[in-house]
C-alpha cells in the first residue's frame, strides 16, 4: 500500500481559569469562529465545536502528523491572545491548565455531535 489512511477522531474539552463564566453570546460566537479557524489551519477537521460560559467541546478529526498536545497548546494559547489582543471581554481572559481528550470511534460521532450541540 503506497498510501496511508487515518481516522483518528477527538473530543476535546478545556475549560475556563477558575471556571469563571466568561464565554458569553457575543464572545462564544467569535471564539468559536475563530477555534475552527485555527484548526483548519493545523490541518484538523473541525466536525463540532460548542459548550457553555465555562468550557469548550471540540470534535475534530486530526492529522497523524500532530500530536493532541500540540493541538491544544496551540488553540488554547492563539484563542487566548486573540481574546485579550482584541479586547472581547473586559478584564483578562485565560484558560484553565490542562484538558479532557478521548478518542473517538466512528460509529459514535453522531451520538458525540448531539452530545456537544445539547450543552
Amino acid at each position: 500500500m503506497t498510501h496511508s489512511l487515518t481516522e483518528v477522531y477527538l473530543h476535546l474539552v478545556w475549560t475556563t481559569k477558575h471556571r469563571y463564566t466568561t464565554i458569553d453570546g457575543s464572545l462564544k460566537s467569535k471564539l468559536y469562529a475563530f477555534l475552527e479557524d485555527e484548526l483548519i489551519k493545523l490541518g484538523c477537521s473541525v466536525l463540532k465545536i460548542n459548550g457553555t460560559e465555562d468550557h469548550v467541546h471540540c470534535l475534530i478529526r486530526i492529522r497523524p502528523q500532530l500530536s493532541i498536545s500540540f493541538i491544544v497548546k496551540q488553540i488554547k494559547g492563539s484563542s487566548s491572545r486573540y481574546i485579550n489582543k482584541n479586547n472581547l471581554m473586559q478584564g483578562h481572559f485565560e484558560w484553565q491548565r490542562g484538558y479532557y481528550v478521548s478518542s473517538i470511534h466512528k460509529s459514535e460521532i453522531g451520538r458525540i455531535v448531539n452530545y456537544i450541540e445539547n450543552q
